[in-house]
C-alpha cells in the first residue's frame, strides 16, 4: 500500500469514527478553498479557450499545482479547490520557464458525505504548451513510486505543445496516466536521478489507458540504467492510440524489457518511427518476454518503422515487436542482433500466442531470421526481405514462398508493378527507393531509411551482398540525400561508388540530422574508374609474384605508392616512384594486398596482386 493510499484509509477511519472531526474537517476544506480562491488568477486571462489562465513562470505553475495540493497536519490529502478538476478551463504556457520546477499536478480528492467515500479528481482542463519548453526536477518524497508532471489526465483532459527538459530526480515520465489526449509533447532530458533498483518509465506517458490517444509525440531522452525493470521511448503500457510518434533517444537497460515506442501494447500503434538504438547487457532473467525495435509485445501494430539497432540478449527479440500481435504494413532498417535464436528483423518468437505478420519488409542483417523465427499457430503471409542487406533467409532459416521471401535490391525498389503486387495498398512507391508505409513518405527520417544501396547482381542467383563485396556499386541519390564513408575504403563520384580496399566501410547517408549507416565488408576491388584511359597504360606485374614486381607508368605520373594489406593497413609507402619501377616484395607475408598509385593526393590507379611464399 502506498504512503498516499495508507494516509487516505486512516483519515477516512478518523472522519467515520469521529462526527466532531468531521466538522472540523469541513471547516477547514472551506478555510482552504477560501484560500486557494484567493489566489492571483495565474498571469491572466479567463480560462476560456480565446483568453485561457496565462503561465509565464514558475510562480503561476505553483499556482496551478498548489490548487491540487491542501495541507493537513503535515499529511497532504490533494484536495483540489476547483472540484471540478478544471473541467473546460483552458491553461496556456506563455514562455519558457528555465526556473526548476519542483511541483506536479498529483490527483486530488473530495469526500462525499453520504458515501463516506473519498472521491479522486483528475486534471480535466486543457493545458497549451505553445511549443515552450518547462525545465523539471520533481521530488515529492510523499510518493515514493516516482513523480510525473501530470498524475492522471480524465477522459476530457488535453495536453499539447510542451517540451520537458532538465534533470529530474524519480521522475518517470511527463504523464502517469492517460485517459484523454497527449498531443505534441516532447521529452527531452538530460539525465533522470534518484530511481529504484527495478524502475518503469517512459518518455512521455506510463499508461495510456483505453480511449486515451497519444499522437505527434517525441522523446529525444537517452536512458541508461544498469538496473533492470522496464522502458518504452513513448509509452510504457498501452491500452488506446500511439500514433505518429517518434522515438530518437538510445535506449539502454542491463536486465528488463524494452520497446522503441511502446513496450507492452494492448491496442493500436499505427505510424510510428523508433530512430534511436536499443540494447541491453548480460539478462539475469533471459526468459523475460520481448524486446523490439516498436513494441516489446504487440496488440496490433501498422505502417511502423523500425531504423535503430537492437542489441538483445532477451529472449524473442524482434525489429517491430518482440513477440504477439497483428503486424501489417511495417518496416525494419535496423541490424537485429540476440544471443538466443528466437529473434527476427519483423517479430522475434510467435509461437507464444500466435500472430499476424502481412505486407511487411526487412533491410537490414540479423542473427537469426529475416523475418520470424516460426510460423506456428500464425498467420504470415507476403512478407520480404533484401536479400542482398540481411543474409538470414525468411523463417527458421528458410524461405518460405508466399509467406517470408528474399529478394533483390532492385527488386524491391522502384515503382513496379511486380513490387506493388508483393507489398499491396499499404504503401507509398517512388523511384529510387524502398516503398515507405503510407502516411510517413514526407517524413525525413523515413526517407534516409528507405534510399538503397544496389550492390553488383549479375543474376538472382549470382550476387554481392554485404558481408562479400567484391565489385563496384551505386546508391540511391533521391530526396536530395548525401553519402559519406569512415573508413576510406570507397569513394564516391555522384551515384558511383568505387572500391579501393579490402576491409570493413560504414557507408552513410545523410538527410538533414538523420542519417543511416550501412556496414559493408569488402573482399576484391575492381581497378578504380576504369573508363579512365591513364589506367589502362598503368602494369602491375607478375602477379601472383614471389619476390618483385614491376609497376610501369608508362605516360601517366605518380608521386606517392601505397601497398595495403587486406585489413587496409598500410604495409609499404613511397613518395620516389620511377617510371619503371621494381619493387622488392619479399618481405610481405603470404596474402592478398592493394595497391594504390597518387597523384596530387588523388588516387590514379588501385591493383589487387597476390604475393606468394
Amino acid at each position: 500500500m502506498s504512503a498516499r493510499t495508507e494516509f487516505i484509509v486512516n483519515f477516512k477511519f478518523i472522519i467515520m469514527k469521529n462526527p466532531h472531526f468531521q466538522k472540523a474537517f469541513f471547516v477547514l476544506l472551506v478555510l482552504f478553498s477560501s484560500t486557494i480562491s484567493s489566489f492571483a488568477q495565474f498571469g491572466g486571462g479567463t480560462g476560456t479557450e480565446t483568453d485561457p489562465y496565462q503561465i509565464w513562470n514558475k510562480s503561476h505553475w505553483d499556482e496551478l499545482a498548489d490548487s491540487y495540493n491542501v495541507w493537513l497536519d503535515d499529511s497532504i490529502i490533494n484536495t483540489c479547490s476547483d472540484t471540478t478538476g478544471y473541467l473546460g478551463v483552458h491553461f496556456r504556457l506563455m514562455s519558457d520557464i528555465d526556473e526548476v520546477i519542483e511541483k506536479c499536478i498529483p490527483v486530488a480528492y473530495t469526500y462525499d458525505t453520504t458515501t463516506w467515500e473519498f472521491n479522486e479528481i483528475y486534471f480535466n482542463g486543457f493545458f497549451h504548451g505553445g511549443g515552450h519548453c518547462m525545465n523539471v526536477k520533481i521530488n515529492d518524497v510523499f510518493d515514493s513510486t516516482g513523480r510525473f508532471l501530470f498524475h492522471y489526465l480524465s477522459e476530457t483532459a488535453y495536453i499539447d505543445s510542451l517540451e520537458v527538459r532538465g534533470s529530474p530526480i524519480n521522475f518517470l515520465g511527463i504523464v502517469d496516466r492517460n485517459y484523454g489526449t497527449i498531443k505534441a509533447l516532447i521529452s527531452n532530458l538530460t539525465e533522470i536521478t534518484g530511481l529504484d533498483s527495478n524502475p518503469w518509465l517512459a518518455g512521455i506517458c506510463k499508461a495510456n489507458m483505453p480511449g486515451g490517444l497519444i499522437i505527434n509525440c517525441c522523446n529525444y531522452s537517452n536512458i541508461s540504467l544498469t538496473t533492470g525493470g522496464g522502458i518504452a521511448g513513448i509509452c510504457l503500457s498501452n491500452q488506446g492510440i500511439v500514433s505518429y510518434c517518434k522515438n530518437i533517444g538510445n535506449i539502454y537497460l542491463k536486465h528488463g524489457t524494452i520497446g522503441g515506442v511502446v513496450r507492452s501494447n494492448h491496442a493500436i500503434v499505427d505510424h510510428c518511427i523508433n530512430y534511436g538504438n536499443i540494447s541491453s547487457g548480460e539478462a539475469d532473467t533471459p526468459n523475460l518476454v520481448g524486446f523490439g525495435g516498436i513494441c516489446q509485445s504487440a496488440g496490433q501494430i501498422s505502417n511502423c518503422i523500425n531504423i535503430g539497432s537492437v542489441n538483445s540478449s532477451i529472449k524473442r527479440t524482434g525489429g517491430i515487436s518482440g513477440y504477439g500481435g497483428n503486424i501489417q504494413n511495417c518496416a525494419n532498417y535496423g541490424i537485429i542482433t540476440c544471443t538466443y535464436p528466437d529473434n527476427g528483423g519483423i517479430s522475434g518468437t510467435v509461437s507464444l500466442n500466435g500472430i499476424i505478420i502481412r505486407h511487411s519488409l526487412n533491410i537490414a542483417k540479423t542473427s537469426n531470421s529475416a523475418i520470424t523465427p516460426s510460423i506456428d499457430n500464425s498467420t504470415i503471409s507476403n512478407n520480404y526481405y533484401d536479400k542482398q542487406m540481411c543474409l538470414s533467409k525468411g523463417i527458421n532459416g528458410e524461405d518460405v514462398p508466399g509467406s517470408a521471401e528474399g529478394k533483390l535490391t532492385t527488386q524491391l525498389t522502384g515503382t513496379s508493378p511486380e513490387l506493388q503486387a508483393m507489398l499491396g495498398d499499404g504503401w507509398s512507391y517512388a523511384e529510387g527507393r524502398y516503398p515507405i508505409p503510407l502516411g510517413l513518405e514526407n517524413d525525413s527520417m523515413a526517407l534516409v531509411a528507405a534510399t538503397p544501396i544496389y550492390l553488383y547482381t549479375e543474376n538472382e542467383n549470382s550476387y554481392n551482398h554485404v558481408d562479400s563485396v567484391s565489385k563496384n556499386f551505386t546508391v540511391g541519390l533521391e530526396n536530395n540525400v548525401s553519402w559519406d564513408e569512415t573508413n576510406g575504403r570507397v569513394s564516391f563520384s555522384d551515384e558511383n561508388v568505387t572500391l579501393l580496399s579490402l576491409g570493413v566501410e560504414n557507408l552513410k547517408v545523410s538527410l538533414g540530422n538523420y542519417s543511416k549507416i550501412v556496414r559493408i565488408n569488402i573482399v576484391d576491388t575492381e581497378v578504380a574508374n576504369p573508363q579512365q584511359t591513364f589506367e589502362n597504360e598503368i602494369s602491375v606485374y607478375p602477379n601472383p609474384a614471389n619476390e618483385n614486381i614491376t609497376i610501369n607508368l608508362n605516360n601517366s605520373k605518380a608521386d606517392k605508392l601505397e601497398i595495403s594489406d587486406i585489413t587496409g593497413k598500410i604495409v609499404f609507402s613511397s613518395n620516389a616512384i620511377k617510371v619503371n619501377q621494381i619493387l622488392n616484395i619479399s618481405h610481405l607475408k603470404q596474402g592478398i594486398y592493394i595497391l594504390k598509385l597518387i597523384e596530387n593526393e588523388n588516387i590514379i590507379f588501385t591493383e589487387k596482386f597476390i604475393k606468394q611464399e
